[in-house]
């Protein structure tokens, strides 16, 4: 087996063989991190890149990620607009945004500000889609307004 000492995979560089062995007798090394951290990590891991770091590259990418994606919703007047626009749940079963069975009828509900709204019971799933509509229009802000 090669010696990895002094080497580098990603953030980690290798310091020494702890002379422990994994269940797949591979090696198993103390490793260094940028950040400052020692990790031991598999022989085989670090050779095919799977650890990269002691955890902190997975952080700071994953906080990046986030900070790029909560920069990209809409917010208008404290209600994230995209949640409304255009998307369905894989779940619903009623094919109309918003309305489920309820009973023996279906029913409209709409959840905005952390606040659930319900409709009445309708006999038909039209019915109800009607009330998630007269919902959105008193409940979300236009699309101009701010």
């Amino acid at each position: 087996m090669k010696n990895l000492i002094g080497k580098r995979y990603g953030r980690l560089t290798v310091i020494e063989n702890t002379g422990k062995k994994a269940h797949s007798r591979e090696n198993i090394y103390l490793c260094q991190c940028d950040c400052g951290n020692t990790i031991e990590v598999r022989s085989g891991l670090l050779t095919q890149g799977k650890t990269k770091s002691c955890v902190c590259l997975y952080k700071d990418t994953r906080k990046k990620d986030l900070s790029e994606l909560n920069q990209a919703k809409k917010y208008i007047d404290g209600i994230h607009i995209d949640l409304f626009d255009g998307r369905s749940n894989k779940n619903n079963t009623s094919g109309f945004k918003g309305v489920s069975r309820h009973g023996n009828g279906y029913r409209a509900k709409i959840t905005v500000k952390g606040r659930v709204y319900l409709g009445t019971t309708r006999a038909t799933k039209k019915e109800a889609y009607k009330d998630r509509l007269k919902f959105e229009e008193e409940l979300l802000p236009r699309k101009g307004e701010k």
